[in-house]
């Protein structure tokens, strides 16, 4: 009775193992059927023209090209180019640069034509927001003169008394000579921004007769026939035209015969 325990018992613990070892033989079958469905093949030619099709691709052929072709249907799934050369990659970057700068350039363009559309309702409001900042510029070109017309009144002061000083045989102050060195680079700095301000006035109006020819394309409107060859479109304010010239010397000529 006692034997007939032991093997009930035995018979019950190996029965475990036998169930074990078909389900890991049923998982090997099925692995190798699903690699074998899902297998892949390469396709590529050799230095030779020689062309192959094998389920690896040695490293130094790799870098020539290559195809990757299903191993059911032999379709093409994908295509692999060859190695580019440092030259042809070099190349290949400027034209990506070319390309991207491109488009930043359009897009560019893009924005300031929303901004023009956005910003003027007209080509009158466009000329009146030209003239609102040639007059700002104006009156700090003004500014700047009478500021340099004071320092050089100063500077002819100063001169004048260094100049008493020599003609009495006597050394100029050193204080004399540093504010003269002074007021004569302040003379110059007015003079910069004089330039600077003419500067700004020449690329505003270069600007708006860019914009007002791109605002009239973009709402269709034709410019006026006497505006056209004239050279007066984005004209700053105080330029007189010729026929204006041409009126004031006929009126001299005229008074000069009287």
């Amino acid at each position: 009775m006692k034997r007939l325990g032991l093997q009930k018992r035995s018979k019950g613990v190996r029965q475990p193992l036998i169930t074990g070892v078909r389900v890991a033989v049923g998982i090997v079958v099925l692995t190798g059927s699903a690699s074998a469905v899902a297998g892949n093949l390469y396709r590529w030619t050799d230095g030779e023209g020689q062309r192959h099709m094998e389920s690896t691709i040695p490293a130094d052929q790799a870098k020539f090209g290559y195809e990757v072709v299903d191993d059911r249907t032999f379709r093409v799934i994908k295509k692999v180019g060859r190695q580019l050369t440092d030259e042809e990659l070099a190349a290949a970057a400027r034209e990506a640069e070319a390309e991207a700068e491109k488009q930043r350039l359009q897009e560019a363009k893009e924005r300031h034509d929303r901004t023009l559309l956005a910003t003027y309702v007209s080509v009158d409001d466009m000329e009146m927001a030209r003239n609102g900042q040639f007059n700002t510029l104006d009156l700090i070109i003004e500014s700047t003169e009478r500021t340099m017309e004071r320092l050089q009144a100063n500077l002819d002061d100063l001169i004048a008394s260094a100049a008493g000083y020599e003609r009495d045989g006597r050394k100029v102050p050193p204080r004399t000579e540093k504010s003269i060195e002074t007021v004569k680079g302040q003379i110059e700095r007015q003079r910069e921004i004089i330039a600077e301000n003419e500067l700004k006035k020449s690329q505003i109006a270069e600007q708006f007769a860019t914009d007002i020819a791109r605002f009239r394309e973009l709402k269709g409107i034709v410019e006026p026939v006497s505006a056209k060859g004239t050279g007066h479109q984005g004209a700053m304010p105080g330029d007189r035209s010729d026929d204006e010239s041409g009126d004031e010397s006929g009126r001299g000529a005229e008074s000069l015969s009287q």
